[in-house]
């Protein structure tokens, strides 16, 4: 029997002390855990993945309202990740400890991946899922790690903290006017592409020193991190990719693009969906399908509207794939014909 999928307790204690600062009884929610409340703020502390997310999502369904994500961002700082903390301060650049956080970020969250990507004038930094989770918990995560990153930059770079860019692939909340409280943040919403938050950095702000740059310090915690850290397997892939394509915006993600997400060849990522009984044409091809049922059903966007939305090249491709899977054309399906 393989071991229980486990995520770093920081956040929940986080949460929790958040709550209990507002006189709230967290320990029926916490019941299922069968974990003493005690034992969540030692900084090593882990919690069953699945379990822990169900936690999260009823304190914050219950107590926490929309805006609970960004302001427990606002509570992450680098000492708080333990040792990766420590060997990020220990970086002598920004850029340095940027590529530290992306080579080491399952010590942050196994459940997400975090890139970097440095071009002449910008540096994106991109989060997105790693393994299947609920849409509000990913919301939720991705208001975490936007906050967290608002203050870290401010902390680290002070006056020097540059205005950044950040898109967000989810249609424009409820609690959008609490994202004006971000201090060095301007937020986009309903961006195309994969779910996933992404934060566009100048890249001058790459060659700002740490406060406690020391090339000896990080090469011995590097050293650590590296024999204390494996690489996580993605056991069931196959529900990730249908997850993947069901949030994605206004695109089709090849194979060979969610292949690069999940940090495999092609041709094993391919193998491994074999192992699931399936291919990615089948999974895209059931889901564009299912999408497109539920657009033409809800009514309101044409045929040619609910083809743009589903990435198609144009909407005869469309028309032709819908009929071959339902035996009926759209505008019929929808009742428009």
């Amino acid at each position: 029997m393989k071991p229980a999928a486990t995520s770093p307790a920081r956040y929940l204690n986080l949460l929790l002390h958040l709550l209990e600062q507002r006189d709230i009884d967290c320990a029926p929610a916490l019941s299922p855990l069968g974990i003493e409340r005690a034992r969540l703020a030692h900084p090593l502390a882990k919690v069953p993945t699945g379990p822990a997310i169900r936690t999260f999502q009823q304190l914050v369904g219950e107590h926490g309202g929309a805006a609970l994500g960004l302001q427990l961002g606002q509570l992450i700082t680098a000492g708080q990740l333990g040792e990766l903390g420590h060997t990020v301060l220990s970086c002598a650049t920004l850029g340095e400890a940027l590529h530290c956080v992306e080579e080491f970020y399952d010590v942050i969250s196994p459940s997400f991946r975090f890139q970097v990507k440095q071009q002449p004038h910008i540096c994106e930094l991109a989060w997105f899922p790693a393994q299947a989770m609920p849409y509000d918990f990913m919301l939720f995560c991705f208001d975490m790690a936007l906050a967290a990153m608002d203050g870290l930059l401010v902390h680290l770079l002070g006056d020097a903290a540059p205005l950044c860019d950040a898109y967000l692939t989810r249609a424009q909340p409820s609690h959008a006017a609490s994202y004006r409280g971000l201090k060095r943040m301007r937020c986009h919403f309903a961006h195309p592409g994969v779910p996933s938050l992404r934060i566009c950095l100048p890249a001058g702000v790459l060659e700002h020193p740490m406060p406690l740059g020391n090339a000896d310090e990080l090469a011995m915690r590097r050293d650590r991190l590296r024999q204390s850290t494996r690489p996580l397997p993605q056991d069931d892939l196959l529900s990730w990719v249908d997850m993947m394509l069901r949030q994605t915006v206004g695109e089709q993600p090849s194979q060979s693009f969610l292949a690069q997400m999940a940090g495999v060849s092609a041709s094993t990522f391919a193998r491994r969906l074999a192992t699931q009984g399936t291919t990615f044409r089948e999974i895209a091809n059931r889901v564009r399908h299912d999408m497109a049922r539920q657009l033409l059903g809800e009514g309101g966007l044409s045929v040619g509207e609910v083809s743009a939305r589903l990435g198609y090249a144009d909407t005869p491709s469309f028309v032709r794939a819908f009929k071959a899977m339902a035996g009926v054309t759209p505008g019929r399906y929808a009742g428009q014909g």
